[in-house]
Formats: structure tokens, sequence, C-alpha cells
């Protein structure tokens, strides 16, 4: 792995350090309730990872110290407070919702008051130097509230506002890049289409006439009635989190409410075990049996007399929080946990543990197509697993949400961009295809 940075890197360097800047110079002549020397930070650990926001954090205080004396206290804060953003906050799905930006700046704005709490309070009597945190102090103590309580909400009321104002920029950097996406996409459909069209036209109307004739002969088969079943006909369980068939035709759902068996025309509630309650995903393996994976309880084994085995912390699981469950060519189930994959087999009346993927973290989504199986964890990194290798090929696309192995061998990749991105198995590794 190579240690010099690339252009993209001194690019976020540059630009965070003079974000950095700027704002500290606008709060000091402004007199503005903040230092906004993080928004520059916040931007390059976002974007650059912990390295790039740390070095913007050291120098860009490190200059404004030689014009506020002051800034040079607050570099190792600054220092810690990177890294802190870089791994709780990138490509973390916070950023993607406002509502959720306003939860995450309350708790970085916290961490940071903190230790410059401390700094504050040894170095400048628990002052912050500005006019309405420092006003804000005062309030406290005619209050008569403790003095490090006073200094903590002093500090909390500049850091809440330097989180906020960094994350927002985020936030609406993610968002136009989106839309920018979107319409780069359409724009190039449109443009694809158009070249097309009179192609599409003439081969339109040389297919029209059998196609209608085929259709004609087969419209009888291709009438459905819908049927909407909910609380009202015998799924009181609310939301549906999956769906799967058992051999002897039972459609099984699971829900929150628990588990229900559906025989084409009631539907039971299975209750006869503690274990299988908010139900989130289902699964039925190559001998029938049904996989229960819960929220919080782990997974249930069912057989088709309903003899149950649980499978939890307590015996080998290594989070009891499923999201889902697949299974490879060699009938081994993958389970998709908040703490990693596990792949587990069922034998002599029990589940046994084969491998844990801990690394991968709190996984999104898994998919297999019969021989390899894909996880996305939140982060977007990427592992395909299969059972010729020991170890996974991983590697990370920034906002992807879901993956899964084509027929033709490639690796396809959904993203919150609205785009789905294709890759190559090329010297171990995967490789964007153009």
């Amino acid at each position: 792995m190579s240690l010099k940075p690339s252009e993209h890197d001194i690019n976020l360097l540059i630009c965070g350090t003079i974000f950095n800047l700027i704002g500290r110079t606008f709060a000091g002549l402004t007199g503005f309730p903040g230092l906004l020397n993080v928004t520059g930070t916040m931007y390059a650990a976002y974007f650059g990872g912990p390295a790039i926001g740390a070095f913007v954090a050291i120098i860009s205080s490190a200059i404004s110290s030689i014009f506020v004396h002051r800034d040079l206290y607050g570099i190792f804060v600054e220092f810690i407070f990177a890294l802190l953003v870089a791994f709780s906050a990138r490509k973390n799905k916070y950023i993607s919702r406002f509502f959720s930006v306003l939860s995450l700046a309350l708790t970085l704005g916290i961490a940071r008051a903190i230790p410059m709490t401390v700094v504050n309070v040894s170095f400048f009597e628990g002052k912050t130097g500005l006019f309405l945190p420092d006003a804000t102090i005062d309030f406290l103590n005619v209050l008569g509230m403790p003095f490090l309580f006073q200094s903590f909400m002093g500090t909390f009321y500049y850091c809440f506002t330097d989180t906020l104002i960094g994350l927002l920029l985020i936030f609406f950097v993610r968002l136009s890049t989106k839309q920018y996406t979107k319409r780069k996409n359409a724009m190039r459909l449109k443009k694809a289409l158009g070249k097309k069209a009179t192609l599409g036209l003439l081969l339109a109307c040389t297919l029209a006439l059998p196609s209608i004739n085929v259709k004609a002969e087969d419209i009888g088969h291709e009438n459905y009635v819908a049927k909407v079943y909910n609380n009202e006909n015998g799924l009181v369980g609310g939301c549906a989190n999956d769906i799967v068939q058992t051999s002897d035709g039972s459609m099984w759902v699971g829900t929150y409410g628990g588990l229900y068996r559906f025989n084409g025309k009631d539907f039971q509630l299975i209750n006869n075990f503690n274990s299988v309650r908010s139900v989130q995903c289902l699964h039925v393996d190559e001998a029938d049996r049904l996989w229960v994976g819960t929220n919080g309880s782990g997974i249930t084994v069912l057989d088709d007399m309903l003899n149950a085995y649980i499978f939890d912390e307590s015996n080998g699981l290594i989070s009891n929080t499923i999201h889902k469950m697949v299974e490879d060519s060699e009938h081994r189930v993958y389970v998709a946990t908040t703490n990693g994959v596990v792949v587990v087999h069922y034998e002599d009346g029990k589940v046994v543990v084969d491998k844990e993927y801990p690394e991968i973290g709190n996984v999104e989504s898994i998919s297999s197509n019969g021989g390899k199986v894909v996880a996305v964890n939140m982060k977007g990194q990427i592992a395909v697993y299969s059972p010729s290798d020991a170890e996974p090929v991983s590697f990370t696309k920034e906002g992807a949400t879901c993956a899964t192995m084509g027929n033709d061998g490639a690796l396809y990749v959904g993203t919150d961009y609205e785009t789905i991105c294709k890759y190559r198995l090329s010297d171990g590794n995967y490789v964007l295809e153009n």
C-alpha cells in the first residue's frame, strides 16, 4: 500500500485548511458564537479519512494560533475530534438524512465539548473567549450552577454550533452530488434513447403484429386477482419483513409481531417459542428446515414437525440481531448480523459454526448466487465470500447499499446515488468496469 498522498487527498488537505482559516477569521471579525474552525476538518475527515482530517486540524490550528494564541491549546483536541469524525461519521447513514444529521451533531458536539472544557478550565478560567457562550456562563453563574457545568455549557454552545455547520455542509454536498449524478444519468439515457429512437420504432412496427397474436392466445393465462392480507383478515403482526415457502406448500411470513404460517386460507401465529419474536428474516435450507432470524433473540431453526433448535449468543452466535440469511453451493448458511457474518451448517440436530467474519461489522445486505456470497455493511464496505477461498475479497464503494453476483460472473453494486456499478475480478481484486 502506497503512503504517497493522491491528488484527491492533497486537494482535500488544501481546501479543508482554507475552509478552517476562513471560518476562524469570519468568526473573529463578526463575533459569531463559534470558532468555525472545524468545518474544513470535518469535510476533509469525512471525504478523505482520519489522516487527512487530522492533518487539516493540526495545520489550520497551528496557523490560526499565530494570530489567536489560545487556538494553540486546542490543537490536540481538534486532532482527536478529526479522528472521531472520520471513524464515526464517514459513510454513515446519519449523513443521508437531515434529522439524523442533527442527532449526530449533538453527539459529536458533546464529544468535542468535554475535552475542550478541560482546556478552558485549565488555562482560561473556564471561559471560551466568545461573547454569547461567555454570557451563557455568566448567566449560569448567577443561577448558582456548579463551575464545571457553567464552563461545559458555554463550551458546548460553540462546539455544537461548529459541528452542526460542518455536518450540514457534508449533508448538502452529498445531496448535491446525488442530484447531479441523477441528472447526468438522465441526460445520458435521454441522449442514448434519442440516437436509437428511429431504429426502435422500426423494430416495434416489425414485431407488433406477431406480438399481438401471441398475447391474444395467452391472455387467459395472464390475468391475476389481487387480494390484500392485513390485520383485518388474519395477518395482525404488522409489517411483513420476509416471506418464504416450504415444500409442504405453507407460506411463512415473518413480522415484528412474530411468525405466521399461511395455508392458503388462514394465518396461524406460531407462538410456541419465546425466541420467535420480532422476526427480521426467514430462510428455507436444502433439507426444508425453516431458519427464523430475529431482532434480538438470535436464530430459531424449525423442522417440519416444529421441533426447534435455538442458536444465539449463548451457544456461539456473534450477535442476536439477524439481518438476513443466505446459502452457498455447499449448503452452508451465511448469517448477516450487526457484528459481522457467521458461516454455519446444521448437523446432528444443532447449528455448527464454520467460520466468523466480524471485520465486516454491521451488515446491511447479503446475497448469494449459489456459488459466491456478497455482503455489504453500513459503511459501504463490500466482501465477496467463496467456499474455495479462505478469506473474502473486500473493497469499499462510497454509498453502496446492496450487491449481487450476476450469471455473467460480474459483481453488481447498487448505491444510494441511484446508480449500479459493475465490477470484474482481476488479479484477485474487483475492478470497476468502464
